[in-house]
């Protein structure tokens, strides 16, 4: 039984919500105004805290941040509800966004859902609020006004880059900003956690990314820690479809990471529409390969998705963003004492029933994409990621069209919900994949015999 705490200021919707939240097994407890809410969460602190209707003038950067100075932290997974134009508001302080007229059975789902995140990673501590994919920076001692006003100008780093002056007043345009031998260029986006710059190495001349995580955002340390100990065990693989990592280090505001260049962009601008057989073919067998050698070496990705597959101006396709700039969308997944990782529409279905997460969670993303590749659609969809995240628990392997029945079984085998039934590595995946193809390629060639 957990304990969940409501916000309902308005009281249109208590009773239903109580009666569905107890119907579940939860010890659920309605409160109307904020003042009552802090002092329940000091004193019992619940496990989840749903905020159906924030209070008039007190909008809930403000209200969680109150809570947290009250009761010394803010433990709790967040949950709230909220119309299209206050979700860019809320998701910094929300582990999962949901619709302001969700239903009672969404939001008992959703409670279930960040639950399930907790108790499979109970006892291990992190951050509270490690940076969630937004678009808005957070950190634990900014106040609720200053993050508002950063994100009326997202386009600039949370820390600004160590600067060397070059004779520009104040440092303002990029060819004075300046990291470790790196001349930053231009913005090219934010990636979870850091900063993305596309610089120029003056020693080489050659372009690179660089990737900046502001040291202090993050208590202790930790996340800065881990980004660079992924960054040394990426430094060790060489793949040809796994991004080059050329160096690591810091300054004195951030860790940085410097990596390669890729001008082709990413596989989501190939999608939409149905790729080319053969060039979903040869993403598939390349992406494999990059899998094949990170779980060699122990990494599991967590976060397959078209937006972390780039491509080279040869065509090779890159596996790129192991954890060191994660992107997750506010309502598709969030961190914390949930934690949950990945993107919904192409999560493995172990990520949210609590069982062992392995290698195999990439193989089953892998093939989520494979069947976008081929359809030009995800095979999953829905307006709300708690609804496709339960299509990927319950619903069966969809078929792929006709024309592509030669790869129904490499979609059944990828995408199985037990990950003892999927190929078991991704050498494996390659494997049936090359032999799907020749299996394929005989078969035209004994129809083009007879014919």
């Amino acid at each position: 039984m957990a304990i969940v705490f409501v916000l309902d200021p308005s009281q249109s919707r208590s009773a239903f919500t109580l009666k569905a939240l107890a119907a579940m097994g939860h010890d659920a407890r309605i409160f109307r105004d904020s003042r009552q809410t802090i002092y329940a969460v000091a004193e019992d602190r619940p496990d989840v805290l749903v905020l159906l209707d924030v209070p008039p003038r007190l909008d809930a950067l403000d209200l969680v941040e109150l809570i947290k100075l009250e009761t010394g932290g803010l433990s709790a997974s967040t949950i709230i509800l909220a119309n299209e134009a206050r979700r860019r508001e809320v998701s910094p302080v929300a582990d999962l966004v949901l619709p302001l007229g969700a239903t009672e059975d969404l939001l008992s789902n959703a409670v279930n859902l960040v639950l399930q995140g907790r108790a499979r990673d109970q006892g291990i501590l992190l951050n509270r609020r490690a940076p969630v994919a937004t678009e808005i920076d957070k950190t634990v001692v900014e106040t609720a006004a200053s993050r508002r006003q950063r994100a009326k100008t997202d386009s600039s780093p949370a820390v600004p880059p160590k600067r060397e002056s070059t004779g520009t007043p104040d440092g303002q345009t990029p060819n004075s900003t300046h990291v470790n031998g790196y001349r930053v260029l231009r913005v090219l986006g934010r990636g979870g956690m850091a900063m993305v710059y596309l610089a120029l190495h003056e020693a080489t001349g050659e372009e690179r990314v660089l990737k900046l995580l502001p040291i202090s955002e993050h208590d202790g340390g930790d996340l800065v820690q881990r980004l660079i100990n992924e960054a040394i065990l990426l430094g060790q693989v060489d793949h040809p479809s796994v991004a080059k990592v050329y160096e690591h280090g810091f300054t004195d505001w951030h860790a940085y990471i410097a990596m390669e260049y890729l001008a082709g962009g990413d596989l989501r601008t190939m999608l939409g529409r149905p790729m080319p057989a053969d060039r979903a073919i040869e993403a598939l067998v390349q992406l494999g390969g990059a899998l094949e050698a990170i779980h060699k070496m122990g990494i599991v990705h967590r976060d397959m998705k078209p937006e972390n597959v780039m491509v080279r101006a040869d065509g090779t396709f890159v596996l790129v963003d192991f954890g060191i700039a994660r992107q997750s969308g506010v309502q598709l997944s969030y961190v914390g004492t949930g934690h949950v990782v990945g993107t919904a529409a192409y999560l493995a279905p172990e990520y949210l029933k609590g069982g062992t997460v392995d290698h195999r969670g990439d193989v089953y993303s892998l093939g989520v994409m494979f069947y976008e590749m081929l359809t030009g659609r995800k095979p999953y969809e829905g307006e709300n990621p708690v609804r496709v995240l339960d299509m990927h628990i319950n619903s069966p392997v969809p078929q792929l069209p006709p024309q592509f029945a030669w790869a129904q079984p490499l979609i059944e085998k990828t995408m199985a919900k037990d990950p003892e039934r999927r190929f078991q590595s991704a050498a494996d995946l390659i494997s049936g994949v090359l032999t799907a193809v020749a299996n394929l390629q005989q078969t035209d060639d004994q129809a083009t015999h007879v014919a």
